[in-house]
């Protein structure tokens, strides 16, 4: 510990607590709100406005013991400039000049300042800029408590003698000066561990959360293939046509398939065409029951209902997600029985991208679609526009009995079909077909 620090110290304790003590003296006396017998019942009538102080730790425990003693009577000349300083600017903070209150604050900082110095050596650029300080704002308080210059002029001998001279008291004053040392790198330590403390805390939370957070984004993400063909997570997104279409098609199955009905033998060929290609047409005549025959064949199929949607126009399409559908059944796209040309030209712009679908990529399943319309519409259909997945076609022949015969003659009495040669003789060949049903 250096010389110069060990005299910063001294002034600090030793002179510049003395006219801080006279100035709380001449303030408490002047104080006409109380009545005053002693320091101590002054301080006790005063005690509910320092609480406060004790609770936030302001005043320690320590200081406490020395404002309200457990035996004895308080003492001014124990205090030191910080709880001087304290008393002061608290209990008459209204009646305090301002230049009474720069000057104990010069004091209090600079008494922060020395006791918070890793270093306990001085510069002597530092030594004289604090020396000086100090000196005026201990000799500006002096002059502020008497009217008489003699003990501004004693304080100021003082100060000159502690500037220069031994300091045979040095032994009590290191006593009394470095337990506020210890004091303040306790309180520092203990703002430390405070700090690690809530850190840590934080740190915890954070990790927790975060993992909380990873958790909630995982769930809902999902892999998509993006524009380069490469896989990236992307944000599911709650799609309530989705889910309409997921709701439609289980309607439509348990509405349109009656529970005694009788698997027609076309639903094997229908099974083999959309397990081996992933799509399929099913088409029938009027009254060929073609959407329960689809129905049916659906329903023997191991898909879960939760993952099957119905689609009915082109717009439905792009809410279909490969994520969250397995299969789709396509009713009627064309029009129901006769050619809707709105529908039909919407259709024609996206059966190329569902016939994609059907086929495996990046590990994907395939989408199987079962696409459901009546062959008169199909044929008008297709006679206009030729797509792969309009390949795979089976036809549906309708009921038949020599008691209630198919009328065979239907296609034949529609004034609107307008059939090129090849979808007439597949027609004729599917009356034949059918007509030899009859008579086995």
């Amino acid at each position: 510990m250096g010389d110069k620090y060990c005299r910063l110290a001294t002034l600090l304790v030793e002179i510049c607590p003395q006219p801080l003590r006279k100035l709380f003296l001449k303030y408490m006396y002047a104080d006409t709100k109380f009545h005053i017998s002693s320091l101590g019942a002054y301080l006790l009538a005063r005690q509910k406005e320092l609480l406060p102080l004790k609770s936030k730790k302001v005043i320690n425990q320590e200081e406490w013991d020395l404002l309200f003693p457990k035996l004895g009577q308080a003492d001014e000349t124990t205090w030191d400039t910080t709880i001087l300083a304290l008393l002061i600017t608290k209990l008459f903070q209204k009646q305090l000049k301002q230049s009474e209150r720069d000057a104990i604050e010069e004091i209090r900082y600079i008494r922060n300042q020395l006791h918070h110095k890793a270093d306990l050596s001085v510069s002597d650029a530092d030594f004289d800029d604090l020396w000086k300080r100090l000196e005026t704002a201990t000799i500006l308080l002096a002059k502020q408590i008497t009217p008489i210059p003699q003990y501004a002029v004693d304080i100021k001998a003082s100060i000159d003698d502690a500037m220069v001279n031994n300091l045979p008291k040095l032994g009590d004053t290191l006593r009394s000066w470095i337990p506020g040392i210890v004091k303040s790198l306790n309180l520092q330590i203990s703002n430390l561990e405070d700090n690690m403390r809530r850190l840590k805390e934080i740190t915890e939370e954070n990790l927790k959360c975060s993992k909380e957070s990873q958790t909630i984004l995982e769930d809902s993400s999902v892999e998509k293939i993006g524009s380069s063909g490469r896989t990236a997570k992307r944000l599911k997104t709650c799609d309530n046509i989705l889910i309409s279409l997921i709701r439609m098609f289980k309607t439509t199955l348990y509405e349109k398939l009656p529970t005694d009905f009788e698997t027609p033998p076309e639903v094997q060929s229908i099974k083999a065409k959309l397990l081996q290609n992933g799509h399929v047409v099913v088409t029938g005549l009027q009254g060929s029951r073609v959407l329960e025959t689809a129905l049916a064949t659906v329903r023997d199929l191991p898909y879960n209902h939760e993952r099957c949607v119905e689609i009915k126009a082109a717009s439905d399409w792009r809410h279909v997600d490969r994520e969250e559908v397995d299969l789709v059944l396509c009713t009627y796209p064309f029009g129901d029985f006769h050619l809707d040309y709105k529908k039909a030209a919407d259709m024609n712009e996206i059966l190329n991208s569902m016939y994609q679908a059907t086929k495996p990529s990046a590990g994907k399943q395939p989408l199987y679609i079962v696409i459901v319309s009546d062959v008169d519409v199909f044929q008008k259909f297709t006679t206009k526009f030729q797509h792969k997945i309009l390949a795979e076609v089976v036809s549906v022949c309708p009921t038949t009995s020599v008691e209630a015969p198919v009328d065979l003659t239907y296609p034949n009495t529609n004034t609107e079909l307008d059939i090129n040669p090849c979808n007439q003789n597949l027609l004729e060949a599917f009356i034949l077909e059918r007509v030899s049903r009859i008579f086995k």
